[in-house]
């Protein structure tokens, strides 16, 4: 397994179709949300030339399998945002999302983005406790649709020492 960072060809739709495959499995997510992950995602590989951006994939024999995002411009000047984590369903258990995790934390530390939230959702059970192992502590929670469907929407922080 290497750890690429940046664009590739493929990403977009690689770490789409990965998103779209889990979660219409598992919760009935749908077009609505496929459209936002294409469209989200296109729009922050158009601003990678900003080093506070940036994409990191976990790929094995030439193929994406796990991915996780930092969106480095947000309104406070040292908050990062994570998105986009997600490991394919064959490849899970395997320390490709703790490995993907620590590399963009990395990348936020190196680039002095010192608070990091994400957006996530009661039922991530495996994810949350991912992200707690790494000091993230749920913020707020609150019903939503903002993927499509209805779930109990969950924010994330995480203040380092930067």
């Amino acid at each position: 397994m290497k750890i690429t960072t940046g664009y590739q060809p493929g990403v977009i739709g690689r770490v789409t179709q990965m998103q779209i495959d889990y979660y219409a499995t598992h919760h009935d997510f749908g077009a609505h949300f496929e459209r936002r992950i294409a469209t989200e995602l296109s729009e922050l590989v158009g601003r990678l030339d900003n080093p506070r951006n940036a994409i990191f994939c976990s790929v094995i024999k030439s193929q994406i399998v796990g991915s996780i995002s930092v969106d480095g411009q947000q309104a406070d000047p040292n908050t990062a945002r994570m998105r986009w984590f997600i490991t394919d369903a064959e490849y899970k258990g395997r320390g490709i999302g703790r490995t993907l995790i620590e590399r963009a934390l990395r990348h936020c530390e190196a680039q002095g983005l010192n608070r990091v939230v994400l957006s996530s959702f009661e039922g991530l059970d495996p994810a949350r406790a991912l992200y707690e192992s790494f000091g993230f502590k749920l913020m707020t929670e609150q019903p939503g649709q903002q993927y499509g469907a209805e779930v109990l929407e969950q924010e994330f922080e995480r203040i380092g020492d930067s």
